[in-house]
């Protein structure tokens, strides 16, 4: 994975972290880019492990629909806090 910042003229510096997952069971790549999040190790990389956790929670679990995708965002936003 690797974070960076993003120096701006006027305000905060924009905070990204990128990477992806090498593990079979989870073939996860990942982006979080935070406008105005300051640094990204600091900003970016804890939303990232936040959201990766939630998508190893519902990969794991059983899905008798069919839409993962649907699911995914549903789960996300019921039981996560991405705020900063």
């Amino acid at each position: 994975a690797k974070s960076g910042t993003a120096e701006r003229e006027n305000g905060p510096a924009d905070a990204m972290f990128a990477g992806f997952v090498e593990d079979k069971a989870y073939p996860l790549a990942f982006v979080v880019f935070a406008e105005r999040g300051g640094s990204g190790s600091q900003t970016a990389a804890p939303i990232a492990a936040k959201v990766l956790a939630a998508c190893k929670t519902m990969l794991d679990t059983p899905n008798r629909t069919g839409k993962v995708a649907l699911n995914l965002q549903r789960f996300l936003w019921s039981t996560t806090s991405l705020s900063m």
